[in-house]
């Protein structure tokens, strides 16, 4: 079985961002894979979890890459760049990163 990485950011969002801005984000997130081929797929949006433990992060990423190395050049790339450029300033209050090696299998679909 073959290992990918998925890379996961979550944001707890200012209080009152605009909607719009919001939106242009997500739709950034949405379009990496057209910009960086190491991103093998991307899914983004709002938390829609009701558990209790889902604390206030609001919005998040998650983002698949071959391995390490990928997820390395995704991280210097000019679109991931502008992607923290629109997040920097009055997006969030905080944010977090995970990346979590995972099985082919639990990647059903996705090559």
């Amino acid at each position: 079985m073959t290992a990918r990485l998925c890379h996961v950011v979550v944001y707890r969002l200012v209080e009152n961002l605009d909607p719009d801005r919001l939106t242009q984000v997500e739709a950034q997130f949405e379009a990496l894979p057209g910009e960086i081929p190491e991103v093998l797929g991307i899914e983004a949006g709002r938390n829609v979890s009701p558990s209790r433990l889902a604390r206030g992060w609001d919005f998040g990423a998650v983002m698949t890459f071959t391995g390490a190395a990928e997820r390395d050049r995704f991280l210097s790339h000019p679109a991931h760049d502008r992607l923290t450029e629109a997040t920097a300033n009055g997006f969030f209050r905080e944010a977090m990163v995970f990346d979590l090696p995972i099985g082919c299998a639990v990647l059903s679909g996705m090559r």
